[in-house]
């Protein structure tokens, strides 16, 4: 995944967390032009849709971890770190 993939989906995560905008908002906010990116990026990286996640996280005693921070993969690493 890329830098700013990772990126877009952590904030979103925030925006989605910590707001109340609708998620179509919330994709535009963070860089997405078409409707149903940041939905399919959103769910293929946290396993659930952005909606799904801000009432999962909205829920009275609910536990659903945050967003994984980004790792580096061995290939996205600097040679002979």
């Amino acid at each position: 995944m890329t830098y700013l993939t990772r990126w877009r989906l952590t904030r979103a995560a925030a925006l989605l967390r910590d707001g109340t905008e609708p998620p179509g908002s919330v994709a535009r906010r963070v860089g997405h032009s078409k409707p149903y990116a940041l939905p399919h990026a959103f769910r293929r990286e946290f396993g659930v849709t952005p909606g799904r996640y801000r009432e999962e996280r909205e829920a009275p005693g609910v536990a659903v971890s945050p967003p994984a921070s980004p790792a580096r993969s061995p290939a996205s690493s600097p040679a002979g770190s």
